[in-house]
């Protein structure tokens, strides 16, 4: 996944918060598949399998924290596409996901700050919403 993020388009490379909205969205859907890919890991108490060769670092955690830190910021400042395809709500809780869990092992002050904005994010979405038109969206919010 690494090797295929390496080699994007300058034009679908995420840059910060005002990415264009192509490598931004693929950015928050490859931070979501990243979180998918080392959730297993995430419970204290897993034992990895003895075939399976890798294992979730505290570097690799780090890494995953701060890229869906990075997705979450984009998000907030194109909030207009939460309400465009259900991915979108799906990548962000996967996000959250991982903030939540380093808050709730670390208590780090920066993830809870990131699940803030990402909750205002979803309010302020849900503001311009009509109440007929709240669907499992809502749900999943």
């Amino acid at each position: 996944m690494k090797d295929w993020q390496r080699r994007l388009p300058d034009s679908l490379r995420f840059r910060g918060p005002d990415t264009p909205t192509a490598g931004g969205l693929l950015f928050l859907l490859y931070a979501s598949v990243s979180m998918i890919f080392w959730r297993v890991f995430m419970r204290i108490s897993y034992a990895c399998p003895a075939h399976l060769t890798f294992t979730l670092t505290i570097d690799q955690w780090t890494e995953l924290v701060q890229m869906t830190g990075d997705a979450i910021e984009w998000l907030d400042r194109h909030e207009g596409l939460y309400d465009v395809w259900m991915c979108v709500s799906y990548a962000a809780t996967s996000c959250a996901l991982v903030q939540y869990h380093t808050w709730a092992r670390r208590k780090d002050e920066r993830a809870q700050a990131t699940l803030r904005k990402l909750r205002d994010c979803v309010r302020r979405w849900e503001g311009t919403v009509e109440p007929e038109m709240m669907s499992s969206r809502k749900k999943v919010s």
